[in-house]
């Protein structure tokens, strides 16, 4: 059985459905804001697209979560490099422009950058990065 599923034709907009092992059911973790749809112009290809690429993503930061960052730091740091460019190909995919400082590079697992401080800050180019961090700390200015 698949973790995530997809489900286009959902009441609120189109979905990513997690099964739940405590419910014994799909749950639904995300929806594509219908209204940005339309406004983008679409299709339900590049919807699809859009939910398969979060399905990586969740992905992406469920193996982080599994890693010990004393034991597998090179994984992590793979698995980050990957993270960044699923950011990217989302950006691409709804038709935005590329643009770092709307990622949410701080929400990945084992990153000890302020989470508050950096989600008033997204969108500009302002970042506050932990100087330990094994992902940001070494990487100022990337």
């Amino acid at each position: 059985m698949n973790k995530y599923k997809i489900e286009i034709a959902h009441e609120n907009g189109p979905s990513v459905l997690a099964y739940s092992d405590s419910l014994q059911k799909y749950v639904r973790v995300l929806a594509v804001n219908p209204g940005i749809i339309k406004k983008q112009g679409l299709d339900s290809n590049r919807v699809e697209k859009i939910l398969q690429l979060h399905i990586d993503r969740m992905e992406l930061v469920d193996g982080m979560r599994e890693l010990d960052p004393t034991k597998d730091l090179q994984a992590l740091l793979d698995l980050e490099l990957k993270h960044r460019e699923n950011q990217y190909a989302l950006q691409a995919a709804w038709g935005f422009s590329r643009d770092r400082s709307m990622h949410d590079w701080f929400e990945v697992p084992h990153c000890s950058c302020p989470k508050m401080d950096n989600r008033e800050r997204k969108g500009t180019p302002y970042q506050i990065r932990s100087l330990d961090c094994i992902y940001h700390g070494s990487q100022i200015g990337d």
